[in-house]
């Protein structure tokens, strides 16, 4: 209905409130002041994104997700007892807004949905067709590693050209990301509940291509 799929638009915003500080939102600050981005970029040679058809690549678990799923090797028993509601569902309502979140990305702005994950392919997709996302992401890309940034070059040059944007909640995934590609929307979340409706917003509107709505990333 009307009401939830405008669950994430900047009207409903406030009624979520705004989330208190964690020593993970520090540390993701810290280490983007820290790292000498300047010399990682004289020192590459970076994918320069254009302004082609939209690609948004999510991060899984504990940013697509509320849940890290991926921290131990689930058995099937464990997959088994995971629930809609346990894997996306926190807050209440946060499924519903994640739902509609994709399907206007898919439908209306034309995008292609990528997630980019190292957790494991199975793992990935059990949870996303119980979450009732499955039909709405064109691929699941598993990293060996934590170098995200060379899976993005790879997903670039694959669906060039392109408007890259980009969500992930470990600060050397946006590092790396950042000294591989310019010229895309790239969110650092911040705390540990994956993708909240202030989220969902900017990343809409980064795919759109209309971000001069915004002064600073959401936090």
């Amino acid at each position: 209905d009307l009401v939830s799929v405008l669950y994430w638009y900047p009207q409903n915003i406030k009624v979520m409130g705004a989330c208190s500080s964690t020593s993970h939102e520090d540390e993701t600050r810290r280490q983007l002041q820290k790292t000498p981005l300047k010399t990682a970029l004289a020192q590459k040679r970076r994918t320069v994104c254009g302004d082609g058809a939209p690609v948004v690549v999510l991060d899984f678990d504990l940013t697509l997700t509320c849940l890290h799923c991926g921290k131990t090797q689930l058995t099937d028993r464990e997959l088994a007892n995971l629930t809609p509601e346990m894997v996306f569902d926190n807050p209440a309502g946060r499924l519903r807004s994640i739902q509609n979140f994709l399907s206007d990305l898919r439908n209306e702005v034309g995008c292609e949905i990528i997630i980019l994950t190292l957790n494991t392919h199975k793992v990935v997709l059990h949870c996303l067709r119980m979450g009732g996302i499955d039909g709405l992401v064109t691929e699941i890309v598993s990293c060996n590693s934590r170098a995200k940034g060379k899976k993005l070059v790879e997903i670039c040059n694959r669906y060039t050209p392109c408007r890259l944007v980009f969500a992930d909640d470990d600060p050397k995934n946006i590092i790396d990301a950042k000294a591989n590609i310019t010229n895309a929307s790239i969110l650092p979340l911040s705390g540990t509940s994956g993708l909240q409706p202030r989220h969902l917003e900017w990343l809409y509107y980064a795919a759109k291509g209309e971000l001069s709505y915004y002064n600073s990333l959401p936090r």
